[in-house]
C-alpha cells in the first residue's frame, strides 16, 4: 500500500490525467506499474484514487436513437392480425 504523502506532484498529475481520460482503475493500476514503477492491488489503486479524491470520468452515454413509430409524421404500429379490426 503507497500512502498519498509518498507521491510527488507529477506522480498525481499523472494519475488525475489518467483519470480525466477515462482510464478504468485495471488499466490505472497497470499504468502505476509500467509508467511509475509502483505496483499497487487493484483494491489498493481503488483506495488511492479514493484517497487523492479522483474520480475516474464515465464517457457520456450516447443518445438512444427514436423508434421509428415514434417520429413525428409516422403511422401508429399496426395491430397483430389476431386482433378485430375497431
Amino acid at each position: 500500500m503507497i500512502n498519498p504523502y509518498q507521491l510527488s506532484p507529477e506522480q498525481i498529475q499523472s494519475i488525475r490525467t489518467w483519470a480525466e481520460e477515462g482510464l478504468d482503475l485495471n488499466a490505472i493500476q497497470k499504468r502505476l506499474h509500467e509508467d511509475l514503477n509502483i505496483k499497487l492491488t487493484f483494491m489498493d489503486t481503488r483506495f488511492l484514487l479514493q484517497d487523492l479524491d479522483i474520480r475516474i470520468s464515465q464517457p457520456e452515454p450516447e443518445p438512444e436513437a427514436e423508434q421509428p413509430g415514434e417520429l413525428p409524421g409516422t403511422m401508429p404500429p399496426l395491430p397483430p392480425c389476431w386482433e378485430k379490426p375497431r
